[in-house]
């Protein structure tokens, strides 16, 4: 079943342009780290990348290391292969007390899921000094799924360039 209290959150903290990026389990914070305010706007395009290096989480915003500070540090190791009670995957949108809400005002272009970390030099050849690249014209290593997000059917995602596990 759905789980509403585990799951990893990647959003704008109100108006500040502060990007923020957390994991809660059972309904308690591992970590919460927060970028520089003013980071992005609500205008232009950002590749904005969230991973995990193993033992810290790593945030990206323009091929750059974006991490100022945390919220909390309970448990900064957890990532995404521990979140076993969550059963879906949601980008743009939030989930609360069973229901779709909180839904971005924005768009969303290409969406990428490795089972690795990015790292530096590919989060900056990602970003290609602000042309961008999709994921099969730099590397398809890890890739586990990847979508340009060019196909919408109301509001369900669909894949239109799947890459092999």
């Amino acid at each position: 079943g759905e789980d509403d209290e585990t799951f990893l959150r990647v959003f704008m903290d109100g108006t500040s342009g502060n990007v923020a990026a957390g994991i809660k389990v059972a309904g308690t914070w591992a970590w919460l780290a927060y970028c520089e305010a003013g980071d992005i706007s609500t205008t232009g395009w950002y590749s904005l990348i969230v991973t995990h290096n193993g033992t810290v989480p790593e945030i990206y915003i323009n091929g750059v290391a974006s991490i100022a500070s945390y919220g909390v540090t309970t448990d900064k190791t957890v990532w995404v292969s521990g979140l076993t009670n969550g059963s879906l995957v949601r980008f743009g949108v939030a989930r609360y007390d069973g229901t779709n809400n909180g839904y971005l005002d924005g768009q969303i272009d290409d969406i990428g899921i490795y089972s690795a970390d990015i790292g530096a030099t590919l989060a900056a050849e990602i970003y290609n000094g602000g042309t961008g690249k999709k994921i099969s014209q730099v590397s398809t290593a890890n890739c586990k799924y990847y979508t340009t997000c060019d196909a919408f059917t109301d509001t369900v995602l669909l894949a239109n360039e799947a890459l092999p596990a």
